[in-house]
């Protein structure tokens, strides 16, 4: 099914420009050529999970309804390895490429305990802390989704670019869950409008991520405002220079989980198509978004005044499309993402924003319309498709 079209005479604006100045653009490594062209590969599950399922665990009854709500049976391999390691209190470091579970591995005995204390009338929290704004909003709605009221618990989102004074008139109230975003967190705990003394666990999910952004001095300043025992667990796909340190500061102890999930890419067939001198690449991004194979797309750039450029131009070519970059206000972030979700064929175009924290299953194509500025970025981007057991289409433009 090819995408629908808005009429191309409607005269409904889609984008407005942003006129904050970009950045200047450091030159990055070129990747090798090779890891934009592999075949998708079929990969059986693991078969010795077949029989686990959550009743190993002990969980409480309302949580196994909780799950039963959500139609989980049986856990993933990380579920496997991480829920006995934090229901028994100790600090985790757990290694895992995304699409693995990760999220499922910490909210489920964090759920069971939360609630555990709640029955025993112990005021305990903890703290969620993602490097975007779209995943500390993923993890939010996954946690949402196990009818979060109906167990009387209640959770609160901290992101940068959502209105600040209506955090912290909801922090007054209580909430089990804080997730949120460092520099946001931060300014909030700084204006003392939240309070961590309740923190008994605190989640760093793509840690990697995080301090690759630059905010090691924010979750390092976070961590350090938790007075008293608490248990660390730390959610990473590399442990890298950078991570150590932290690692060795806050969890010294910990123990560490390795899962070696079928990479993403198994699941997506990669091609490359060559921009030859004198081609434009909208005019092939175009051309191929024409093909009735494409169905749902991502387009991904690096530059935020070059995908305004980009879907404004697809928009006038008829193309059903959005856009999403770090610019834009959370307000209109979110009302982008659940455009997207919603729609059943359309495109996305979109900065690495997107390629971490958009769990959309029907996600058809992925198009590097730049080349991603690192092979870790690479793969986030196109596990965006090949999600759910299906399978995705990954293309990416060359300019060499």
């Amino acid at each position: 099914m090819p995408f629908s079209r808005r009429s191309r005479n409607s005269s409904r604006p889609y984008f407005r420009r942003n006129s904050r100045p970009t950045k200047t653009k450091k030159k990055e490594k070129v990747l090798d050529e090779t890891i934009y062209t592999q075949a998708a590969q079929e990969v059986e599950p693991k078969k010795e999970l077949d029989q686990v399922n959550f009743d190993t665990y002990s969980l409480s009854s309302t949580i196994v309804k909780a799950l039963e709500y959500r139609g989980f049976t049986s856990p993933t391999e990380i579920q496997t390895k991480t829920i006995p390691v934090i229901l028994e209190g100790s600090d985790l470091v757990a290694i895992s490429q995304t699409g693995s579970g990760k999220t499922g591995s910490f909210l489920i005995p964090l759920l069971h305990r939360t609630k555990e204390d709640q029955n025993k009338n112990l005021n305990r929290g903890a703290l969620i802390v993602a490097p975007t704004r779209e995943l500390a909003l993923q993890i939010d709605k996954e946690l949402r989704a196990f009818d979060l009221r109906k167990l009387g618990l209640y959770s609160q989102t901290c992101i940068g670019g959502a209105d600040i004074r209506e955090q912290m008139r909801r922090l007054r109230k209580p909430n089990h869950f804080i997730i949120g975003t460092p520099g946001r967190l931060v300014d909030l705990v700084k204006r003392e409008a939240l309070n961590l003394s309740n923190i008994k666990t605190v989640v760093l999910d793509e840690m990697d991520r995080m301090l690759e952004m630059g905010f090691v001095e924010d979750i390092t300043w976070l961590i350090e405002q938790i007075k008293g025992s608490k248990q660390s667990l730390f959610f990473s796909a590399t442990v890298n220079k950078q991570v150590e340190p932290v690692l060795k500061k806050f969890a010294p102890n910990a123990t560490y989980v390795t899962v070696n999930n079928p990479s993403p890419s198994q699941f997506v067939e990669q091609s490359a198509i060559k921009v030859q001198q004198g081609q434009s690449k909208l005019e092939i991004i175009s051309e191929y978004l024409e093909r009735d194979e494409v169905v749902k797309a991502i387009i991904f750039i690096n530059t935020k005044s070059e995908v305004e450029k980009v879907a404004n131009n697809l928009a006038r070519q008829g193309f059903e499309v959005d856009y999403l970059h770090g610019d834009k206000s959370q307000g209109a972030r979110t009302r982008t993402v659940k455009f997207f979700r919603r729609i059943r064929s359309g495109v996305l175009v979109a900065t690495d924003v997107a390629a971490r924290g958009l769990d959309i299953s029907d996600i058809s194509h992925v198009i590097n319309y730049d080349e991603p500025k690192s092979e870790d970025d690479y793969i986030h981007r196109i596990g965006r498709t090949g999600r759910a057991g299906r399978f995705g289409v990954a293309v990416t433009l060359l300019n060499r």
